[in-house]
């Protein structure tokens, strides 16, 4: 049996709950090397193969990383490809060298 003691308390339980539920999960990484692109976890080469993956897993979004010393070119013709599929990028990160 389950007894609420505290309304107040309660009420403020089942709000947060109901917010913490409409978070939506944060979107997947494509993680831009300088050999290879890593998309939602599979490994591909290309940009255009990059984009394939978006596609058919439906990902509207991603957060992007690099590994470090890949070209700027490289890391801008994947924000650009993505950007021209109409998807987004919200959120760019530059990996550190060890």
């Amino acid at each position: 049996m389950c007894k609420i003691v505290n309304v107040g308390s309660a009420a403020a339980l089942l709000l947060c709950l109901a917010a913490c539920a409409s978070v939506p999960p944060p979107p997947p990484v494509v993680m831009v090397g300088k050999e290879d692109i890593i998309v939602a976890g599979q490994r591909v080469h290309t940009v255009q193969e990059m984009l394939a993956v978006l596609a058919e897993k439906n990902i509207a979004s991603v957060a992007l990383r690099t590994e470090p010393d890949v070209p700027y070119e490289r890391i801008g013709a994947a924000i650009y490809s993505i950007f021209r599929a109409g998807r987004q990028v919200t959120e760019v990160d530059r990996s550190k060298a060890p």
